[in-house]
């Protein structure tokens, strides 16, 4: 498919200076913007309400892959050791905010899950075996 914006001079800077600083072409970059976007709305745009138990549970158990979860910690180690340049602690920064992000909803989904059982938050998050990852 292909897609015309028109960006004002501003956003389109930052987009060219977004994309330089990841070594990326501005449309390669945009495309990875939007795809990073789009999939994290995808899951909340049904309301928590009208979703089903199992599309409760599959939302519960959704996450970062194990490379992305190596990645992020192969970052965080590089900035411990005060090794991480500036745009993996942009790529690091980015990886953090998603990650807080999931979770967050992640606690909205448990949330809602123990309010259609009957229960508390406390023990579905138990019976559901969920646990910070440290790294």
């Amino acid at each position: 498919m292909t897609l015309t914006l028109d960006l004002d001079s501003t956003t389109e800077r930052m987009l060219k200076l977004a994309a330089s600083q990841s070594g990326t072409s501005s449309q390669e970059f945009a495309i990875d913007v939007l795809k990073d976007g789009l999939s994290r709305r995808a899951p909340s745009s049904k309301p928590l309400k009208r979703m089903s138990v199992a599309t409760l549970l599959e939302e519960i158990n959704r996450g970062m892959s194990e490379e992305e979860w190596a990645r992020y910690s192969l970052l965080t180690n590089k900035r411990r050791k005060e090794r991480v340049t500036k745009k993996e602690l942009a790529e690091l920064c980015e990886i953090s905010d998603r990650l807080e992000e999931m979770s967050a909803r992640r606690l909205e989904f448990v949330v809602e899950l123990a309010r259609r059982r009957g229960t508390t938050f406390d023990v579905e998050f138990q019976k559901l075996g969920l646990e910070p990852r440290y790294v």
